[in-house]
């Protein structure tokens, strides 16, 4: 068996995405998997959780320094939180057993983004290529860094659309054994199969789709916020 893995995905619990639920969990019959990564809140999490779907639980917390992700952590929203320090979040994840992930590093269009190589190289993995990067030397950038310092990569497609999702991933192949599977629900062995540099495929999203994601979140959900939250996750609740 072969796990295809996008490892930053956004639901319908982060104010900016479109993404049911119900969705991931159709395409995990056909072998494609996800990191659930909502922004500063466990909601898509817990709901996955509760209607079966394999995956790896996540958040992209927006800290006093920038963005970053963890993975397989207490799901203690309380612990995690918009603005917290960066090095606490570190510190925090570490106390869970989980890993950091420095998301799209360099990319100078996102106010969020992390742009200094130490806060980037702090975290445990480094997201060598995000599909939302408007340019390419973002991902040039952070791939050489995690290359330079010997540090595990992870590649997302940070999708916020249906259309987004696995534009970019890992693919995790039945030769690790036990170990693919294990893979959603134990970070050592996450770290294990990306030190043996698994495949993956990369493919930038369509151009507008982070301006798209500002005008709906900034105008579409604030005139009609209960038929957003219908269409979006219509069958994600069930």
């Amino acid at each position: 068996m072969v796990f295809r893995i996008d490892f930053h995905v956004h639901t319908v619990y982060s104010d900016d995405s479109f993404n049911g639920i119900n969705l991931l969990i159709k395409a995990q019959r056909k072998g494609y998997y996800v990191a659930i990564t909502d922004h500063n809140n466990f909601r898509g999490v817990k709901i996955a959780r509760r209607l079966g779907l394999k995956f790896i639980p996540g958040i992209e917390v927006t800290t006093d320094k920038g963005d970053m992700i963890g993975l397989y952590m207490n799901e203690d929203g309380q612990r995690y939180s918009k603005g917290m320090d960066y090095y606490e979040m570190i510190d925090r994840v570490k106390e869970d057993d989980g890993l950091t992930v420095s998301p799209h590093p360099f990319d100078w269009v996102r106010s969020n983004a992390v742009k200094d190589k130490g806060l980037a190289l702090s975290c445990d993995i480094i997201e060598g290529y995000n599909s939302r990067s408007l340019f390419e030397s973002a991902n040039v950038r952070a791939m050489k860094l995690a290359v330079e310092n010997n540090k595990p990569i992870t590649v997302g497609s940070d999708a916020h659309f249906p259309i987004e999702l696995w534009n970019s991933y890992m693919i995790i192949k039945d030769e690790y054994g036990d170990a693919s599977d294990s893979i959603f629900n134990n970070p050592k062995v996450l770290l294990k199969v990306l030190k043996n540099k698994p495949g993956y495929r990369i493919r930038q999203t369509f151009i507008f789709a982070p301006s798209l994601t500002y005008i709906l979140k900034k105008f579409y959900k604030k005139i009609v916020p209960n038929r957003y939250m219908r269409w979006g996750a219509r069958a994600t609740d069930r």
